[in-house]
């Protein structure tokens, strides 16, 4: 993925995605109402004027907000000025100017959205009330806290369930945090499903926190959502034995000491 450059410079809109109308609107213009300078930061040594840091529940809210909703909400909900809004969209769309489409631009992290022009504290103060208004911020619960050597990952699955798992095996940890709050769909290959509920207490079964692996297809069999697992668990126990949800999303990853 490419990430923007350091130097907040000003360029006109070019996306063929915004309206005839829309696309007249150069990024320069004066929009009224609140915003920031061109160049301004809102991280100083990778904080946020409110201690936000990157990897922080906060910042993944933030990132899926200018990831997911669209330029238009961008300007009247959070509040953002034209002018920013149209940068943010400019970056996300890649190089053909269409959002959503294969080369979009993610952003992954707070210091690639603090290098867009036009956005600074003032932004990050909008976008951070938006995510927290509208559920986007995702609270860590303190479940399992007292392990060592592993990590805690929520995932989302099928758009509505949360499901979270302890996990010890490095490899799938670490693309766990490359995929953390980006909003991208991988199937994680829980192999052994175990019985009794371990961090995630809504759901009467765990998976084996070693026996884990990433797929981008997985068979139909092992799909499904936490409580159709649950609901159905002597089955997966006798004859499915893992558990593949193919709509996951990892919402967050909270390592323990090792």
């Amino acid at each position: 993925m490419t990430q923007s450059t350091r130097s907040k410079n000003c360029a006109p809109v070019v996306s063929f995605a915004l309206s005839a109308a829309a696309a007249l609107v150069a990024s320069c213009a004066v929009d009224a109402g609140d915003e920031d300078g061109q160049d301004e930061d809102f991280l100083v040594d990778g904080k946020t004027d409110s201690a936000i840091v990157e990897g922080s529940p906060e910042a993944f809210g933030v990132l899926r907000v200018v990831n997911e909703v669209s330029r238009d909400q961008l300007v009247e909900e959070v509040g953002l000025s034209v002018r920013t809004a149209n940068q943010i969209q400019n970056h996300r769309a890649g190089a053909d100017g269409l959002w959503v489409s294969e080369d979009d631009n993610r952003f992954e992290t707070l210091a690639e959205l603090d290098g867009v022009p036009w956005v600074g504290p003032v932004s990050f103060a909008k976008l951070l009330a938006f995510a927290q208004e509208r559920g986007f911020v995702i609270a860590r619960p303190a479940a399992c806290t007292e392990r060592t050597g592993g990590a805690q990952i929520e995932f989302r699955i099928a758009q509505r369930h949360s499901f979270r798992v302890w996990i010890s095996d490095e490899d799938f940890i670490v693309e766990a945090e490359r995929l953390a709050g980006q909003g991208i769909q991988r199937v994680p290959m829980f192999l052994q499903v175990l019985p009794n509920p371990d961090c995630d207490a809504q759901y009467n079964f765990h998976v084996d926190p070693v026996n884990v692996r990433w797929a981008d297809v997985a068979t139909e069999v092992c799909d499904g959502t936490p409580d159709y697992v649950s609901d159905n668990l002597n089955e997966w126990l006798d004859t499915v034995g893992g558990y593949c949800p193919w709509s996951a999303e990892v919402l967050w990853v909270a390592r323990a000491p090792s």
